[in-house]
């Protein structure tokens, strides 16, 4: 142990710049990791029903979506401008082509168009209720659901994500959201909140633990 206190003593310029140039190149080199998060590297191989989605996908085009489903305890006439202002900004967002959801600016009738926000919470619940399995306004066990399905381009991103996060965040709803690009997008989140939170952690904790042990800060960093 003498010996090894001693060169380092002996060393210690070289030891410390050693040490600075290995951490700068290891804090590069986080930066540097790519995270793939294709869900399709999990999929088996020659699968039929890859080979179904690959011919869906050369007739029809591939088209990412997210859903969206809002919780609310009851539903009531001011719902009705709330939600219509949730999906109007949905509607806004470069990187959405369309918005599918509970709050369009016009429904159909028998009369024709008719402006969403011209109805009564009554007349909207009963309106969805004969969509049967086709609505997006869902009635259970004293909660009440409303559906968002969103077609997304190719340039949607985390950014996108965050400001829909953020602008339901804005009403009293709580929310679940659900799709490939959202829950790759998560995954890469997380993944990167652990690579730049456990390594400086765990310096710290062992810089912490060699302080308590040998009582000198310059030799803990030394050591």
């Amino acid at each position: 142990m003498k010996k090894y206190v001693d060169i380092l003593l002996q060393h210690k310029k070289k030891f410390f710049i050693s040490l600075l140039i290995i951490n700068v190149i290891a804090v590069i080199g986080v930066f540097q990791i790519k995270l793939n998060t294709d869900f399709s590297l999990f999929s088996t191989k020659e699968s039929n029903y890859q080979t179904l989605l690959d011919d869906a996908n050369d007739s029809f085009g591939e088209m990412s979506q997210i859903v969206i489903l809002l919780e609310d305890n009851s539903f009531e006439t001011n719902d009705v401008a709330e939600l219509r202002g949730f999906q109007e900004k949905l509607e806004e967002m470069n990187n959405i082509s369309m918005v599918n959801g509970v709050a369009p600016e016009f429904i159909s009738s028998n009369s024709g168009q008719v402006q969403l926000t011209s109805l009564s919470a009554t007349q909207l619940r009963t309106y969805y209720s004969q969509l049967g399995d086709f609505s997006p306004m869902i009635e259970k066990e004293d909660k009440v659901y409303y559906q968002f399905t969103i077609i997304i381009t190719d340039e949607f991103d985390q950014d996108d994500i965050t400001y829909i996060e953020t602008e339901i965040e804005e009403y009293s709803y709580d929310f679940y959201i659900a799709g490939d690009v959202y829950n790759q997008t998560k995954i890469i989140q997380y993944i990167t909140f652990i690579l730049m939170f456990l390594p400086p952690l765990a310096l710290l904790t062992i810089l912490f633990v060699f302080k308590m042990q040998i009582g000198s800060l310059k030799a803990t960093i030394l050591s």
